[in-house]
């Protein structure tokens, strides 16, 4: 058991915090009824607890960064022939959507603080975090995604698919409806199992996420069990968004058709209070190594997919933590 440094900012909050505690390999059986900090992988094989964490400063930070290489970066065939693959069981009629996921590596001689420091001056909505450990290597991320929030009787989540480039002034296509209907209504039937009350689901519509943009719908419900939250989280996680549905094959599809493992991408971080619990998808996120960063974007894939549009639609997502590595080359973006 080590030390595990974690810094984090809510969305629209203009306070960070930053901490440190002792990490232990956990399970999720149940919530600790402190503060605490959860970090979830997506297979469930590699689950931690940052327990009691303390305030600390920015200087106090002892980042471990490991070794560069080791991990299978997808050249654009690989990923056309994994899309071949993945569309191919959607035709069969096995499945509706499967995520496809890969990882780019792009060279990175800035030092993690700065970078951080960038990703909260130009993402103010996302849920910016950085975690640094012997067990966990070091990540970052601004997610736009909301897994789940629990505070007193109330519940809430997000729908959220699709992606293009922010500002796009067309309406939204029927493969990127489609995909984002299959997350809604995966979220509602999650919800009413767990004969949850008063289920509300928004109207759609545009959520930003820096460069690009994503079709959104807000999910709120009441619910007078205090531990109903990890029955939910155990069959939200992986949602239709990070994963596919069904959720047990397209996670089956997944493991045996990538070529590498994603890691804490497409997991969840957790913020648990006393009173309340806030969990994030950790999407928009990256592995910081020595010499490099290696960014994990993915892309739901249904029967409308196409194999191009999908591979630009991972670059596009790529750029989201690519501008910040290098943003004096990219700053005109955000001008």
């Amino acid at each position: 058991m080590g030390y595990c440094y974690f810094a984090y900012r809510l969305p629209d909050s203009d306070q960070i915090l930053y901490l440190k505690g002792q990490i232990i390999k956990t399970a999720v059986s149940e919530l600790p009824g402190k503060t605490a900090i959860l970090i979830h992988d997506f297979s469930g094989d590699n689950i931690y607890l940052i327990e009691n964490p303390e305030p600390c400063q920015p200087d106090d930070f002892k980042l471990h960064l490991q070794n560069d290489g080791g991990e299978f970066i997808a050249e654009k065939k690989d990923y056309l022939q994994n899309f071949k693959q993945i569309h191919q069981h959607i035709q069969s009629g096995a499945v509706k959507k499967i995520v496809l996921s890969r990882i780019n590596s792009v060279s990175c001689s800035k030092k993690p603080m700065e970078i951080f420091t960038e990703l909260n001056r130009h993402y103010k909505n996302t849920f910016n975090y950085l975690i640094s450990s012997e067990e966990t290597g070091t990540w970052m991320g601004a997610s736009p995604e909301l897994l789940l929030q629990q505070t007193g009787n109330k519940i809430s989540t997000v729908s959220l698919a699709g992606t293009r480039p922010a500002g796009t002034s067309q309406k939204w296509l029927d493969k990127e409806k489609e995909e984002q209907q299959f997350v809604t209504d995966f979220i509602e039937s999650v919800f009413r199992k767990h004969h949850v009350d008063q289920i509300f689901v928004s109207d759609t519509y545009t959520k930003n996420a820096g460069p690009v943009e994503h079709v959104c719908t807000d999910i709120h419900a009441l619910t007078n069990e205090p531990k109903i939250i990890l029955n939910l989280l155990e069959d939200l996680h992986p949602t239709p968004a990070t994963c596919g549905l069904p959720k047990q094959i397209a996670r089956d599809i997944i493991l045996a058709t990538e070529n590498h493992d994603r890691k804490f991408y497409t997991g969840f971080i957790g913020i648990l209070n006393k009173n309340s619990s806030t969990f994030f998808v950790n999407l928009r996120c990256m592995e910081l190594k020595k010499k490099s960063a290696l960014i994990y974007v993915g892309g739901g894939i249904t029967l409308q997919s196409l194999a191009e549009k999908e591979w630009d639609e991972t670059c596009k997502k790529s750029l989201t933590l690519e501008r910040v590595l290098n943003w004096f080359h990219f700053s005109g973006y955000f001008l």
